[in-house]
């Protein structure tokens, strides 16, 4: 009598545990989704003074060591990438190296936008020092502020710096004239 006492308990508890699996699956338990955003697209005015920034960076970075001459191709095209790299690979084979100096910066002033043409003037200041390498001796420690007009294109990869022309240039000062 145990025995068959047994198999319907068993059959009874099984049916039961099944049931709170389904019952479970049935209702899961809550959850929820955070909400997505999503950036806004920067403006073409916004991407170039972006770029400008960026390309301050990197040509610092490439006179001072830091980066390989290849990295300007991320920031200019055409004859000024091509005329970029021969000055740059001219100074790094020179002996000479750049030592950072924190007065030197970057500002744009305005930028006009063309269809896949834009113009980028800003004021650079240039207070790096050039040492001679092998001696340590200084070989240029003036601080100079440039007034550039930059003009870039559209391309594929985005905007590049395709030509670029000093507008001024003052010897001794650590900011363009407004």
């Amino acid at each position: 009598m145990k025995r068959l006492l047994v198999v319907p308990l068993l059959a009874l508890a099984l049916a039961a545990g099944a049931a709170c699996t389904d019952d479970e699956a049935a209702d899961p338990a809550p959850t929820t989704t955070a909400p997505t955003t999503t950036a806004p697209t920067p403006t073409d005015e916004e991407q170039l003074e972006q770029l400008s920034e960026d390309w301050f960076e990197a040509s610092r970075a490439i006179y001072l060591g830091d980066e390989q001459v290849e990295s300007a191709s991320e920031f200019l095209t055409g004859s000024y990438l091509e005329n970029f790299e021969e000055q740059a690979s001219d100074f790094l084979g020179s002996g000479s190296v750049a030592r950072a100096d924190d007065r030197s910066d970057q500002m744009v002033e305005t930028v006009e936008v063309d269809g896949s043409e834009a113009t980028v003037v800003e004021c650079v200041v240039d207070a790096d020092a050039v040492i001679d390498e092998a001696s340590g001796d200084v070989v240029d420690d003036d601080v100079a502020a440039y007034r550039y007009r930059s003009t870039a294109m559209r391309t594929d990869r985005g905007w590049r710096y395709s030509d670029r022309e000093t507008i001024d240039e003052e010897i001794g000062v650590t900011q363009c004239d407004g």
